[in-house]
């Protein structure tokens, strides 16, 4: 990526869990961006605090976080588990995936973030149902349509609301987990008090979701929600 006699810096940082710069003592990983002189940094790698690298990424503008070329995952062991490369923020060229053992599980190719074509293998290495790398979580009863159909039917939009104007949209995170379970709710963005303590209620009976999936395998994935209130009702948006 770089070429003979370019000067190439290092910048260390320390990060926690959430990939915020933070002190030493706080931190999860260790953050290295490698920029050439006078210019934008142009990759940057996360390791562990032991040493092991996670991932490493090269952007053509970091500032802009405009990926430009390979991007590389590792298992906590230190092995290649996803190697994919990106064209000006887009998928464009190999995605492919590794059983810990290195032996292929998957190889598709895509040209500006569509995929063209696409297999996947068994760790005998034998051909086997495709499947998409990522299958986000599904409201069980309905899937999205059921699931704007609950928030129209349980949430409540007061007539002293409506006469104050207290509207907005608010924003709730929350994780679903491998069994499916919606867990960890947290306002994302706060539009009142009132209509924050609202959403997050009816968000908390939404009840048991199929869970996602990451290369075929159920993982906790986060989800966010907007929801609007306002005098033309409220709606998940």
């Amino acid at each position: 990526f770089y070429t003979f006699g370019q000067t190439i810096e290092n910048y260390k940082y320390f990060i926690n869990e959430n990939h915020e710069i933070c002190d030493s003592i706080s931190a999860s990983y260790i953050f290295v961006i490698s920029q050439k002189k006078g210019n934008s940094p142009t990759s940057a790698k996360i390791m562990s605090r032991n040493g092991i690298l996670i991932s490493e990424m090269e952007y053509s503008d970091f500032t802009k976080k405009i990926r430009h070329g390979a991007y590389k995952d590792y298992d906590e062991n230190g092995k290649l588990r996803l190697k994919a490369f990106y064209k000006n923020n887009k998928l464009d060229g190999e995605f492919s995936t590794y059983y810990p053992d290195g032996t292929l599980k998957r190889k598709d190719i895509y040209e500006n973030d569509t995929l063209l074509f696409g297999r996947c293998y068994t760790a005998q290495k034998k051909d086997t149902t495709y499947y998409n790398y990522n299958i986000p979580p599904e409201y069980l009863d309905g899937g999205i349509n059921g699931f704007r159909k609950f928030i129209a039917k349980n949430l409540q939009y007061t007539e002293g609301n409506r006469r104050k104007k207290i509207e907005g949209t608010v924003i709730i995170s929350f994780i679903i987990g491998k069994d499916g379970i919606a867990r960890d709710f947290k306002v994302k963005k706060s539009a009142h008090p009132l209509l924050d303590e609202e959403a997050l209620r009816v968000l908390r009976l939404t009840g048991k979701w199929k869970p996602g999936y990451m290369d075929g395998k159920t993982v906790d994935l986060e989800k966010s929600i907007p929801i609007k209130f306002g005098n033309n009702g409220t709606r998940y948006i």
